[in-house]
């Protein structure tokens, strides 16, 4: 980069830029698993993470689902049971490509 002043002063510098990839992660806050083939699995959509931990819970505090399998989606069961039309409470920890942490939670409307 060369800049100059008012007074025609100019200075330069020279430096890497590294441009790491986006680290974002979209959770849905309702889905539908009846079986129609869309919205069936509950399935966060993330960029540039390494690590992941999506754990579901039910409105009394027991948990209903756990991945840390990004491709791995909650289908509505707990131990194979369909789970009842509710909201949910869901918490995921992420880290991107770099190491840096994040700890998110909302919660999710099942509907069938």
């Amino acid at each position: 980069m060369i800049v100059k002043n008012t007074w025609g002063c100019a200075d330069s510098i020279v430096k890497a830029i590294t441009v790491a990839p986006d680290f974002n992660v979209f959770v849905p806050n309702v889905f539908t698993p009846n079986g129609d083939g869309e919205n069936d699995i509950f399935l966060p959509i993330s960029t540039g993470v390494k690590f992941y931990d999506l754990t579901v819970f039910d409105r009394w505090g027991k948990r209903v689902f756990q991945t840390f399998d990004l491709k791995n989606g909650w289908d509505g069961k707990f131990n194979g049971e369909p789970c009842q039309n509710e909201v949910y409470v869901w918490k995921i920890k992420v880290s991107s490509l770099s190491g840096e942490m994040k700890e998110m939670n909302g919660h999710l409307t099942l509907l069938r």
